[in-house]
This record gives C-alpha cells, structure tokens and sequence, in this order.
C-alpha cells in the first residue's frame, strides 16, 4: 500500500512515499481504509524527531487523524461491519491507504459516523 514514511527526521524532505506492506487485523482488530487524514502540529513535530513514534516499526508513518470505513475485521471483532464510516484522533500511524485500529480494547477512540452524527 501507499504511505508517507518519515526517512529520518528534519524538515519536509524526510517526508517521502513508499510502498508498504498492508495491514493485516488481528482478532481483536480492524482495518481502516483511509479516505481523509491531516497534517497537525503532532506530526510536524514528529516529523523533526520531537514527537516519538508511537507503534515503532520498519517503517515510521505519521499521522494523528483520519476517516474512513472498515475494510477488514479480526474474528473476534462483532460491533462493526465492513463498510462502517468511522474516524479517531489518536496517534496511529494514518498517512497510509490502510491502518489498524484494536476497537475491543480502545471502544471510545473510533467512533462511527453516519447516524451518530
């Protein structure tokens, strides 16, 4: 899949696209397919080595915010469905087409879209 991955810190050059592997949910987890994101003073600050990575990896990708729908689901996950609209704003690596989210154990970071707001 298609991210923006941190190639050391500094200014906006350390910023580049790669392709990486994409996510694949664990039982408790879900797949997003990402639609939107943002750029934010977290990930600037990221971005210059003041911020750490939250889910240090192979690769660095920031992002602190998204929406999107559900893509996949992990076998245990039972309160969503592939195609739910949801989004979060917590630090979770969005600048990517796809990321994982775990919403049996963090319920109130995802929220739903559609009739609940």
């Amino acid at each position: 899949m298609r991210a923006i991955v941190l190639n050391g810190h500094g200014g906006p050059e350390v910023l580049t696209f790669a392709d990486i592997a994409a996510p694949q949910p664990g039982p408790e987890e879900i797949v997003v397919q990402v639609r939107a994101t943002s750029l934010n003073r977290a990930d600037l600050l990221q971005r210059m080595g003041f911020y750490p990575d939250p889910f240090p990896g192979e690769h660095e990708v920031p992002g602190m915010e998204f929406s999107g729908s559900v893509h996949a689901l992990g076998s245990r996950v039972r309160s969503w469905r592939v195609g739910d609209e949801v989004m979060n704003d917590r630090p979770c690596e969005f600048h990517a087409v796809y990321l994982l989210q775990m919403p049996l154990q963090f319920p109130k970071c995802l929220l739903q879209l559609g009739t609940h707001w």
